[in-house]
């Protein structure tokens, strides 16, 4: 059964109410406590699913712990290309392969537009296209002149 509706609640007072609840309620608390594992153990089977990506680019002088950071090296960009291109064409989780086709930094992914929009139109799997449609949006520039 849903509480009535009370107006406006602060960030503060509703995380007070969580926490009491929390401390109060056994199911509440063994459902929040089930949930937080369920998270724990997918970001762990995510990291160890990337742990080859993360290792061939630290090997190459990009040092990230995963590559939701490759933003963070946008100077790298040049370096990371091959190597995104190499795993963009393994197999990886959905999530995986989504930050692999964004991991291209703007200047790569215009320097490569034709080879990024070809693997775009063969890829066959929905994360790795919608990642890479993402970084040839992210890139596309207005042309200089207007007609």
């Amino acid at each position: 059964m849903s509480s009535p509706r009370r107006g406006a609640v602060s960030a503060a007072d509703l995380r007070q109410e969580l926490e009491g609840r929390y401390r109060t309620d056994p199911e509440y608390r063994a459902s929040v406590d089930r949930h937080e594992a369920e998270r724990r153990a997918r970001r762990g089977e995510l990291e160890r699913a990337e742990r080859p990506l993360v290792d061939d680019l630290r090997a190459a002088g990009i040092s990230v712990g995963s590559i939701w950071e490759l933003h963070q090296h946008p100077e790298l960009g040049e370096t990371a290309y091959p190597l995104l291109v190499k795993h963009l064409q393994l197999d990886y989780p959905d999530r995986i392969l989504n930050g692999i086709a964004r991991g291209f930094t703007k200047t790569a992914a215009r320097r490569h537009w034709q080879e990024l929009l070809s693997l775009y139109l063969v890829e066959e799997r929905a994360e790795a296209r919608d990642g890479l449609a993402a970084t040839l949006g992210g890139c596309a520039v207005e042309p200089l002149t207007r007609t």
